[in-house]
């Protein structure tokens, strides 16, 4: 299905370049792809999707630096990169990614304090960051992440009570 999708918006990010709206839809299929490798174990062509992915989504984000779909899915792109990465033994790249998929879920959360969506996948990204650390051996750095998650988390919980469940 993602796969037909792509071949789709390849074919009108072609005839239509400057259609910002196609270009989104690329960038959403790519990552959708590189997420469905992942889960296949094919993890080079996992991370392949996901660097097209982040190229074209940061590439937008340039045009529009404080637009928060663009924003959104240039953090997504570079955390779900970080974590291919990671999984193909690339630490240290991995946790470059997930640190700059940290800087923009926590400018989507000052753009939008109240959206507790993006609170919740920064704590979300946090925790990525944390386990990348610990497996580094790094557990001064896992530890800072992880209080950093749970600082957010509790947040959360005080902020939207739907979210409460993920605090434990």
């Amino acid at each position: 299905h993602h796969r037909a999708s792509l071949a789709v918006d390849r074919e009108l990010a072609a005839r239509r370049p400057d259609d910002a709206e196609i270009r989104r839809d690329l960038g959403t299929d790519l990552s959708r792809l590189g997420v469905d490798f992942a889960k296949l174990g094919q993890l080079d062509e996992a991370r392949a999707q996901h660097r097209a992915a982040t190229v074209l989504r940061e590439s937008l984000l340039v045009l529009e630096p404080r637009d928060a779909r663009a924003l959104e899915d240039a953090a997504e792109s570079r955390l779900e990169s970080g974590r291919a990465l990671a999984r193909l033994g690339r630490r240290e790249e991995g946790i470059a990614e997930v640190a700059i998929a940290i800087d923009r879920y926590r400018l989507l959360s000052e753009l939008d304090p109240g959206n507790a969506r993006w609170q919740d996948v920064l704590a979300g990204a946090w925790t990525t960051l944390a386990a990348l650390e610990q497996e580094r051996g790094r557990r001064d750095a896992a530890s800072a992440a992880l209080d950093q998650a749970l600082a957010v988390r509790r947040r959360l919980a005080e902020q939207s009570p739907s979210f409460a469940g993920n605090l434990d």
